[in-house]
This record gives C-alpha cells, structure tokens and sequence, in this order.
C-alpha cells in the first residue's frame, strides 16, 4: 500500500533540504511532488512560492501563494509571500493591502476572549448558592 503522508512528508523534507543548501530549482521540484501529493495543503504551495521567489519568478510566485491561500485563506506564511511577490513585481499598492491583512489578521487572533456569561461578579451568597 502506497504511504501518501509519507511521500508528502520525505518530498518536503528533501525540498528543506536542497532550499538550505541554496539549490533551489532542485528544491522547488521537491516541493511541486508535495503539492500534488497534498494539493489541499498551503505548506507546499507556500514552500513553491518562496523558490520561485527566490529563482526571479514574482509572477509564478504569486501564483503559488494564491493556491495556498485558496486552502487556507488566513494561512499568514502565504500572506507575507504573497505581499513579497507583488513587490517583486512592482505592484506596491496591492502589497499595502496584502501587508494590512496580515496586521488586521494578527491582532483578531491576539484580542482577547470575551468573558463568560455578562462578566459580573459573583457575590459571596451567589457564589455559596450556586455551590449548593
């Protein structure tokens, strides 16, 4: 029986691998098996844009990004690549608006919970009632 994960998993870690030792056209095949072992998955396509970042490619870059947003819309790695690509493609306006995002996007996920209840304390009688 073919192990999926396991595939997915090795052709991301060779792909890690090959982009730290700077050879980046290999490391992007790496990646391009894992994103059509897991093409639900944002990491590998995330991993393809940033290659293709990094090979000059702003436009297949983008692309990239795109499909990993498409499986995880607030994906923030996606985001910030999607942001890089459009500066690299000198499209500076739209990548104010991607960068805003990923502001508003950050602090929605640090603001806090809202309390249980309507937050008013107990008093000590409620409280030793609700003890029983």
């Amino acid at each position: 029986m073919d192990d999926v994960y396991a595939r997915y998993r090795e052709a991301l870690s060779v792909g890690h691998k090959e982009a730290a030792e700077g050879r980046f056209a290999e490391a992007l095949r790496h990646y391009q098996v894992a994103a059509d072992v897991a093409a639900d998955r944002a990491l590998p396509h995330v991993a393809i844009g940033g290659m293709q970042l990094r090979l000059g490619r702003p436009r297949e870059a983008l692309a990239a990004y795109d499909r990993a947003l498409q499986a995880e819309p607030q994906n923030l790695d996606a985001l910030g690549g999607r942001a890089a690509a459009l500066l690299a493609a000198g499209r500076r306006d739209e990548a104010a608006k991607v960068r805003q995002q990923i502001s508003d996007a950050r602090n929605t996920a640090a603001a806090p919970a809202a309390p249980l209840g309507d937050g008013t304390p107990m008093s000590t009688t409620d409280t030793l009632h609700a003890a029983g």
